[in-house]
């Protein structure tokens, strides 16, 4: 196997291990409630602050404890509880990370492969071909001009 095969195949697995590993880290410290238990601390005052992501929901009790958990749908009446159990919310806007990205990239890779290379490797092999071709011709029959 050639050492450049090695490095890509090197440093895959070194991503790989790295991505596995910060996801591990993330969600560190926060424990999972749900939905149920977290509106019955908001009910008790417990809960001090929320932040609201797509339908994910991260938060802060007044003990200094983080919980996540997720919400249903179009849920209105929960932003009454909160506001009127004086819970302070932030809303952010939903974050998909880079790997949502990257495979939305595939597609349009393939499709500029397609496009692109395949066209370009085509005109470049008939250049090759022709090329070839007229310099056996003049080795064959030597030049035609002389």
């Amino acid at each position: 196997m050639s050492s450049a095969v090695k490095s890509v195949i090197f440093f895959v697995a070194g991503a790989s291990c790295a991505a596995l590993l910060w996801g591990s880290l993330a969600g560190r410290g926060q424990s999972e409630v749900s939905f149920a238990q977290f509106m019955t601390d908001v009910e008790r005052g417990s809960v001090r602050e929320v932040s609201v992501e797509g339908n994910q929901v991260r938060g802060l009790h007044r003990d200094g404890s983080r919980f996540r958990t997720a919400m249903p749908a179009n849920y209105p009446a929960m932003m009454k509880r909160l506001r009127d159990n004086g819970v302070s919310i932030t809303f952010r806007e939903a974050n998909f990370g880079s790997w949502v990205w990257l495979i939305q990239l595939i597609p349009l890779a393939f499709v500029a492969t397609v496009t692109y290379a395949i066209p370009a490797a085509f005109v470049a092999g008939l250049v090759f071909l022709v090329t070839s071709a007229v310099s056996r011709q003049r080795s064959c029959f030597g030049e035609l001009n002389r």
